[in-house]
């Protein structure tokens, strides 16, 4: 007999989220980026949400794919439980004692600014005045710039397949941990990781959202 093909979980629709579970606002928001950037054509500012999700792959029929709901549901009751984040500030250099810690479930979006915001309410600034200019020069210990690619890489790239799954972001006195759970594609290697290689997203309906709006690239 002929095997059914395997559907990758972001693409099947395993979900019972309808279009006005997702936030209206984070679609029009990648629509606007993603046409300023060319990446969409001007039409798509004058469709609606359910035309959207179609011209981007997020519907199979009249169903919302899982990736639909990673990304934009608004609606915690019915985003998958596996989409949240964990954030920690631990005193010190271990987990021995933590100053906050909390946990977070809602659509990637949602995850990313939280995270953010966590990050700079906690991370180590210092500040210089700089001749010439009469303001105070701010830089944050670890370059925002890198702490957002690590942050949208984990929160695109992870295993959303596993219902115990997470991310987990970390403050150290030394050091900040961005970590997902889920392992390596099959053909990926750590060693792998420390040269060029070709890119292999885990999860290609969210990776191109993510690309459209300009948060990968």
């Amino acid at each position: 007999h002929d095997r059914k093909p395997v559907i990758a979980w972001e693409k099947s629709a395993t979900n019972d989220c309808k279009i006005t579970d997702l936030a209206e606002n984070r679609i029009q928001q990648v629509v606007r980026t993603a046409v300023t950037e060319q990446r969409l054509s001007e039409n798509a500012i004058r469709s609606n949400s359910k035309e959207i999700l179609k011209k981007i792959d997020l519907m199979v029929g009249e169903k919302l794919t899982n990736a639909a709901v990673i990304l934009f549901c608004k609606n915690e009751r019915k985003q998958f439980i596996q989409s949240n984040l964990k954030l920690a500030r631990f005193k010190g250099t271990d987990k021995r004692e933590f100053i906050d810690n909390k946990i977070i479930r809602g659509n990637i979006f949602d995850l990313y600014e939280h995270a953010m915001t966590f990050l700079r309410g906690y991370l180590p600034i210092s500040g210089k005045i700089e001749e010439g200019n009469p303001f105070r020069v701010d830089t944050p210990a670890i370059p925002y710039k890198v702490l957002r690619e690590a942050l949208v890489n984990a929160l695109c790239h992870r295993d959303y397949s596993s219902p115990g799954g997470s991310i987990s972001l970390a403050i150290y006195d030394d050091r900040v941990e961005v970590s997902s759970t889920g392992r390596l594609p099959n053909h990926i290697s750590l060693k792998d990781l420390t040269r060029q290689h070709e890119s292999h997203p885990r999860n290609p309906l969210i990776a191109s959202v993510l690309y459209t709006c300009r948060m990968i690239e």
